[in-house]
C-alpha cells in the first residue's frame, strides 16, 4: 500500500497521509498491506474511486451540522448546515440578500426622490375649499326692514306728541330742577379679531349724560333741550328725533305706551370716545339712550331687560353687551323663529292708522352673553389714526363666503384666546398667536393704510411686554394689549403711521368690570 500511495502522489497530488484506502467489504488497509501475494504480477486494474471528507450531505457535514446546531441553539439542521467551504448557508443566503439590496439601492433613491416630489407639487397646488355661507337672506332683510320700522316707530310717537326742539346751548331761563343725574357708559370695543362679532370688552374710556328732569307748566308742551360737549360736538345732531340717544329713549318710551318724553328735559353729553374709529362710539350711544328712556319713563328695567331693546337697535351684541354689562363678555344673539315685529307701533286690523303695541313688542332673552375673566395686568394702549373709517364700508370689503380653512383657523384661536387673557401671569406667546386672524383683517387693510406693516413687524419679540396687536372694532385703531412698555408700544405703531402721513392719538386704558350705571341723582 506504501508504494501505491506514492505512485498516487506522484500522479495526483494526493499527499500519502490524505489517502484512505477499503476493501469492498470495507475492511481498511494499512500501508504495510500486501495488494497482491504473486509478486510476479506485473500489471493490473484497480478501480480507485475518489471521495472528499465532509461535504453537504456527508457524514462530516452532519456532524457538523449538529455540533452548529447546540451551539447556536437552532430548530432545524438547515439553520446550521454549511457549504464545502465551511459557511453556514444562512450566512451565504444573508449576503446574498444584502448583495440585491444594494444593487436596488438606486433605483429606490429614484423613488422616494418621484414621491417627494408630488408631495411639494400637491402642497404648492391650491386644495379645493369646501365653502361655507355666512349670509342669510331672509334675516338680512328682515334687519333692514327692522331698521325702518323703528325710525317710523319714532316719527309716529315724536308726531303724537308736540315737542319743541331748542338747538341753541342757552335755554329760556331756569323754570326749577325736579330731578339730576348723571348716566355714565363706558366704552364697548371689539376685542382680539379672532372673536369678531362674538368678543367685547369695555375700557376706561366714560360717555357721559347729565339730564335735568324739570316740572312741567300747564299748557306748556315740554321742551327738550340737547347740547354736547367732547368728540362730535360740531358734527352731531341736536335734533332729538335723530339724534342717535335721543332717538333711542323715545323708542324705549313708546315700546311702553309712552308718546314722547314726560317731562321737560336739559339733555348734555359729554363723549370723549372718537367717532367712526372702531371704539364703539354708536354701540354706546345706543345704551346711553336705553337708559335714558328707562330713567324718563320710571320703567324699572333690569340691565337684561334693556340688553333686548339695545339688540332691537344694533343686530351685533359684542359692543352693546361689553357697554351695557362691563367687562371681558362674550356674547350672541338669540334668533326667535317667530316673526317678530322690532317696533313700537303695528298696522290696526283695518290696515289704516296704527295702534300701540305692548311692551311685548320687544321680545325677552334676544341675547345671550356670559362673563370672561380678564387678567388684571393687561391693559389696552389704544393708537386712534385722525381718520374715520365707516363700518357699513368696512363690511362691505368682507367676503359672502368664508373657506372653511379659514373658519376652523378662526375658532381654534378663539378657544384659547378666552382662556390665555384670564391667565396670571399672562403668556405673551400664547396670546399673541391666539390673536391672529383670517376673517376680517386681511380684507380691511387696503382701508387702513399702514394697518400690514403694523401686524407684521410689532410683535413680544421686538417689544417686551407686548401681548399681541389687531384692529379694534372695524377700524382704524389698532389695539394692542400690553402688561408695560406702553409708550415704547405705542411709538413703534406712530411711527408706521406719521411713514404713512396719518396723525394718531395714544390712550392707554384699563378693562372696567362695572359697565353702564346711573349715578348722583339727586331731588
Amino acid at each position: 500500500m506504501f508504494d501505491l500511495k506514492q505512485l498516487i502522489f506522484s500522479r495526483l497530488s494526493i499527499e500519502p497521509e490524505d489517502q484512505v484506502y477499503h476493501t469492498l467489504s470495507g475492511k481498511r488497509l494499512a500501508d504495510d498491506s500486501q495488494i497482491f501475494e504473486d509478486e510476479q504480477v506485473e500489471f493490473t486494474t484497480l478501480n480507485l474511486n475518489l471521495r472528499l471528507l465532509g461535504g453537504k450531505g456527508g457524514f462530516g457535514s452532519m456532524l457538523r451540522a449538529q455540533g452548529g446546531k447546540m451551539a447556536s441553539q437552532k430548530t432545524t439542521n438547515f439553520e446550521a448546515c454549511r457549504d464545502l467551504n465551511g459557511r453556514r448557508l444562512r450566512t451565504v443566503n444573508e449576503a446574498k440578500r444584502l448583495a440585491d439590496h444594494l444593487e436596488q439601492e438606486p433605483d429606490r433613491q429614484r423613488i422616494r426622490k418621484e414621491k417627494v416630489q408630488k408631495k411639494i407639487e400637491e402642497g404648492l397646488a391650491e386644495p379645493p375649499t369646501k365653502r361655507i355661507r355666512f349670509d342669510d337672506t331672509e334675516y338680512l332683510k328682515a334687519s333692514e326692514e327692522m331698521k325702518e320700522k323703528v325710525s317710523n316707530a319714532v316719527s309716529e310717537a315724536i308726531s303724537k306728541k308736540s315737542v319743541v326742539v331748542n338747538n341753541n346751548n342757552s335755554g329760556n331761563g331756569d323754570p326749577g330742577r325736579a330731578l339730576s343725574l348723571w348716566d355714565v357708559v363706558v366704552l364697548s370695543e371689539d376685542d382680539s379679531r379672532p372673536g369678531f362679532d362674538v368678543l367685547g370688552v369695555s375700557l376706561s374710556l366714560y360717555l357721559t349724560v347729565e339730564l335735568d328732569i324739570l316740572e312741567s307748566e300747564p299748557d306748556k308742551s315740554n321742551e327738550v333741550v340737547l347740547t354736547y360737549s367732547g368728540e362730535g360736538a360740531d358734527t352731531l345732531t341736536l335734533n332729538i328725533e335723530k339724534n342717535l340717544i335721543t332717538k333711542t329713549a323715545l323708542y324705549v318710551l313708546s315700546c311702553n305706551n309712552i308718546e314722547g318724553f314726560p317731562s321737560p328735559l336739559n339733555i348734555h353729553v359729554d363723549n370723549p370716545i372718537p367717532l367712526g374709529r372702531g371704539l364703539g362710539s354708536s354701540g354706546t350711544a345706543i345704551v346711553a339712550g336705553v337708559m335714558l328712556g328707562n330713567v324718563v319713563g320710571n320703567l324699572g328695567l333690569t340691565k337684561e331687560r334693556m340688553l333686548d331693546y339695545c339688540l332691537m337697535i344694533e343686530h351685533h351684541p359684542d359692543n352693546v353687551t361689553a357697554a351695557l354689562m362691563g367687562g371681558f363678555v362674550a356674547s350672541y344673539v338669540k334668533r326667535s323663529d317667530q316673526n317678530v315685529t322690532p317696533h313700537s307701533e303695528t298696522p290696526d286690523s283695518n290696515g289704516d292708522g296704527v295702534v300701540k303695541a305692548s311692551v311685548h313688542a320687544v321680545p325677552e332673552g334676544m341675547g345671550h352673553y356670559v362673563k370672561l375673566n380678564w387678567a388684571k395686568e393687561i391693559k389696552a394702549v389704544t393708537i386712534i389714526p385722525q381718520f374715520e373709517v365707516s363700518t357699513a364700508d368696512a363690511r362691505n370689503v368682507l367676503p359672502k363666503e368664508y373657506g372653511k380653512q379659514d373658519v376652523v383657523f378662526n375658532l381654534q384661536r378663539l378657544a384659547v384666546l378666552i382662556m390665555a387673557l384670564s391667565c396670571s401671569p399672562p403668556k405673551a406667546d400664547l396670546i399673541y398667536q391666539a390673536m391672529q386672524d383670517k376673517v376680517h383683517q386681511p380684507y380691511r387693510k387696503h382701508l387702513i393704510p399702514g394697518l400690514s406693516e403694523i401686524l407684521a413687524s410689532v410683535k413680544p419679540d421686538n417689544y417686551p411686554g407686548l401681548l399681541g396687536v389687531c384692529l379694534s372694532g372695524a377700524g382704524p385703531t389698532i389695539l394692542a394689549l400690553a402688561t408695560q412698555n406702553f409708550d415704547g408700544i405705542s411709538e413703534a405703531i406712530k411711527s408706521i403711521f406719521a411713514e404713512k402721513g396719518i396723525e394718531t392719538v395714544t390712550r392707554v386704558l384699563d378693562v372696567v368690570d362695572d359697565g353702564a350705571q346711573v349715578t348722583g341723582i339727586q331731588q
